[in-house]
């Protein structure tokens, strides 16, 4: 049993290899002419039994969840089109496959369903970071974005929920991870035990007191190698 939405946005449900939509009290079956009637009793979802459908067409149900799938992540993420349809589709059977039609058309339909929803496209450069009010909280309406420094250069934002953020704050150890590729110090990074401590240290750095910041990164600066003190500046 499922619950999904048609390509109209419409609520849908999929019981025991049949498809049905929403009639007030009721669920419908969706093809034409057809009688079946679907209902739910409070605890789950059971077909009338004098009102059973006709023969149910497996293939047809695959599509449906096939494009509910489309749809969703069309609406939830950033992923190119290909990549969604493509991921899609190695869901369906080889029967069902068959069926559906060419990827361009799904890609038309996802660019489509992302301008009618105003979803954010992803962004080129730092300035085209543009997070909308109905963006920076989570579903449960908590604030998500913690910090924007709106800087077009350097760009920093932090993410994080309260349930987050109290977990951290029940946790002995926190550990950090970063990218030194940019800066053309992975090799630094494995091969020296003083730069990849240092480096370690300098993530640390957004867990200190902000009065406190300038002081330790001199301290990290000093005792830096040579590679790493060239690199470190303070803006």
């Amino acid at each position: 049993m499922s619950l999904i939405k048609s390509i109209k946005g419409r609520d849908e449900l999929l019981l025991d290899g049949y498809r049905y939509r929403r009639d007030r009290l009721v669920w419908c079956c969706v093809k034409n002419n057809c009688k079946g009637r679907a209902r739910h009793d409070g605890i789950m979802f059971k077909m009338y039994q004098d009102r059973i459908c006709q023969a149910p067409d497996p293939n047809e149900i695959e599509k449906a969840l096939f494009n509910y799938e489309i749809k969703k992540k069309a609406e939830q993420c950033h992923d190119p089109p290909r990549l969604i349809v493509h991921e899609a589709r190695l869901k369906l059977s080889s029967d069902a496959a068959i069926t559906i039609p060419q990827c361009t058309a799904f890609q038309r339909r996802i660019q489509r369903i992302r301008q009618d929803e105003d979803i954010p496209t992803q962004p080129k450069t730092f300035a085209d970071i543009v997070i909308p009010l109905n963006f920076q909280n989570t579903v449960t309406n908590q604030k998500f974005v913690l910090y924007d420094n709106n800087d077009h250069n350097r760009r920093l934002l932090i993410f994080a929920g309260k349930e987050q953020l109290d977990f951290l704050n029940e946790c002995e150890s926190w550990h950090c991870d970063g990218t030194f590729a940019e800066l053309h110090l992975k090799k630094e990074f494995l091969e020296n035990d003083i730069s990849r401590r240092t480096m370690k240290n300098l993530a640390a750095l957004v867990f200190i007191p902000p009065q406190n910041v300038i002081e330790k990164f001199v301290q990290l600066k000093k005792s830096a190698s040579d590679v790493l003190d060239g690199k470190m500046t303070f803006a």
